[in-house]
């Protein structure tokens, strides 16, 4: 995959582009994650360096916290979407304390057994921010 630019004007369909023998997103979550940082970045809500920062600080702390883990504990989009929390928090685009409710309203409903993973688009409302 190749790296976001620092300016963050991307073309999203370059950036997801498969390579032979390589799957860029195991999970749909993953690549909404994705996809809303680069839509945050490039609305000026971060600078693209700064998200860098704070994944490599995001994991670098997982990894101290985690010594000697194997593959099965590793995800990168976990530290991705941590990182990505980091950097909306300091830019007070999202509130630690109503992050931390949602969660455990999300974890608290039980799962939905007719849940039909979607691979569209997502889109940004503005209007709402």
């Amino acid at each position: 995959m190749m790296p976001v630019s620092t300016s963050c004007s991307t073309d999203l369909a370059v950036l997801l582009e498969r390579r032979e023998g390589q799957v860029p997103f195991d999970k749909p979550w993953e690549l909404r994650a994705f996809a809303i940082a680069v839509a945050a970045c490039e609305a000026g809500e971060f600078a693209w360096g700064e998200f860098q920062e704070a994944l490599t600080d995001a994991i670098r702390n997982w990894e101290a916290a985690n010594p000697g883990f194997g593959p099965e504990q590793w995800n990168y989009y976990e530290h991705f979407v941590t990182a990505l929390e980091v950097v909306l928090a300091q830019h007070r685009r999202l509130a630690a304390d109503g992050l931390d409710d949602r969660a455990r309203h999300i974890l608290s409903t039980p799962p939905h057994k007719h849940h039909v993973a979607r691979y569209d688009p997502i889109t940004i409302d503005r209007a709402g921010i």
